[in-house]
């Protein structure tokens, strides 16, 4: 008889809130949803719809395109304008991103 052994899945853990959960692709592609693309590394875990048993994608976070940090799409810890920063960041940047931007920035930082 043959075992299935499970495979060890990675964890994501958002360095802002800690956010910790496994994670089955880390890129732009994923393999099991080949029709998305993503513009940066993504991590993303699959799901399944219970009702259509189709693969869906959940995205967890990125890596701060400014610092590298790991961080999830919550806007209290990230936001996503052209590329994902990482709060800190955002707030260091503030100047550069547009007033509406910047006013959101503000707001999450409370």
């Amino acid at each position: 008889k043959t075992q299935l052994v499970p495979t060890e899945r990675k964890h994501f853990c958002c360095e802002t809130c800690g956010l910790n959960v496994p994670y089955d692709y880390f890129g732009k592609q994923p393999p099991f949803k080949p029709q998305i693309l993503f513009y940066a590394d993504t991590y993303m875990m699959k799901t399944i719809d219970g009702q259509n048993l189709n693969t869906e994608v959940v995205v967890l976070g990125s890596n701060c395109s400014e610092c590298a940090r790991v961080i999830c799409v919550s806007n209290t810890c990230s936001l996503f304008y052209s590329r994902r920063f990482c709060n800190l960041c955002a707030l260091k940047y503030i100047d550069e991103f547009p007033e509406k931007i910047q006013a959101e920035i503000k707001k999450n930082m409370r």
